[in-house]
């Protein structure tokens, strides 16, 4: 009679961890499942005649739960195209998942300026904190003579570097802009100056950026407008209103679309905070 009560314990284990078995298996199978069709849409052209990519969108539509892993995954993955990863970078941007932090600063090291300009892109539109100490490290990177300045855009790096970090507006990034802003390269003190405006609001700076406004060389004129543009600072738009009166057609274009730029943005973040 004591045996009955042990074979039927031993009966229920077995069942409960055949269940678990079995659970996990699923669970691989989906994960399994996940990552290919995240590289399929990663791949895709998002057109109505790509079958592969409208699967993978109805994949992630009915499996939500597993769209930022498998991106993530794509990201990791060596083998995968700079497209395919670019792409899976502005899915993670748009959905602002702040488990894509860590995977999103490792890109931020990689041979590829592309690959780094919209790492730190994304890294802005998250806005996680946890992003600081590594976007500093890339700002300081970025912004010596290494191999990421000897090939790409190293200016459009730094920009977006330098935008995420006055987005996420973290002071602890405020020392190594004070060093940068001693940096002999224009465009880099430029840079240091739009970051410390906006994380010690201190006057000094915009009237850095001010000064700039009227630099003549234009290049500098417009990139300053375009990065101001960028920065989401309704504060800067009478700023950017002198800049209508540019000689240059170019920079009074440039400036006209910040502002508009500044002021959609403004209305959006009034719509969804009544």
């Amino acid at each position: 009679m004591k045996r009955k009560p042990i074979k039927i314990a031993l009966i229920v284990f077995g069942a409960l961890l055949l269940l678990v078995v079995l659970s996990i298996s699923f669970q691989n199978v989906r994960r399994q499942k996940a990552a290919k069709m995240a590289r399929d849409l990663c791949k895709s052209s998002l057109r109505e005649t790509d079958l592969k990519g409208k699967r993978a969108v109805e994949f992630f539509q009915r499996n939500k739960d597993l769209f930022v892993p498998a991106l993530i995954g794509v990201l990791r993955d060596k083998n995968q195209s700079e497209v395919s990863k670019t792409l899976a970078v502005n899915f993670l941007a748009e959905r602002k998942d702040k488990r894509a932090t860590l995977p999103l600063l490792a890109l931020l090291q990689d041979d590829n300026w592309r690959l780094r300009f919209f790492a730190a892109q994304a890294l802005g539109q998250i806005g996680s904190k946890k992003a600081t100490k590594g976007l500093m490290q890339a700002w300081l990177n970025e912004t010596q003579n290494d191999i990421h300045q000897e090939n790409g855009n190293p200016w459009a790096v730094q920009r977006e570097i330098a935008i995420a970090i006055a987005k996420i507006e973290d002071k602890r990034a405020v020392p190594a802009f004070l060093k940068t802003y001693q940096n002999e390269s224009e465009e880099i003190q430029l840079l240091s100056a739009m970051v410390l405006y906006k994380l010690v609001e201190d006057v000094a700076y915009l009237s850095a950026l001010a000064d700039a406004l009227h630099s003549k060389d234009y290049k500098i004129r417009g990139k300053v407008i375009w990065t101001l543009g960028d920065l989401g600072d309704q504060k800067i738009i009478p700023l950017l209103q002198d800049a209508l009166d540019d000689a240059d057609s170019r920079i009074r274009d440039i400036a006209q679309k910040a502002i508009e730029k500044l002021k959609t943005r403004s209305n959006l973040n009034n719509q969804q905070n009544p």
